[in-house]
């Protein structure tokens, strides 16, 4: 369990900036400014793998 202690910390510190609606084509334009892999949908890992950091 203690492997994943960083993890929840980095998501609770990082959750309330996460918006409670998503504008899904405003994403995947900002993914693909972002020039991420954004034809691959992976769901919304991509776009708070982007925002935040991959974990």
């Amino acid at each position: 369990m203690a492997v994943f202690t960083n993890d929840v910390e980095i998501l609770r510190a990082n959750l309330p900036m996460v918006p409670k609606t998503w504008d899904g084509k405003r994403c995947i334009l900002e993914l693909k400014e972002a020039d991420y892999n954004w034809r691959q949908m992976e769901g919304g890992r991509s776009i708070l793998n982007t925002k935040f950091g991959s974990c």
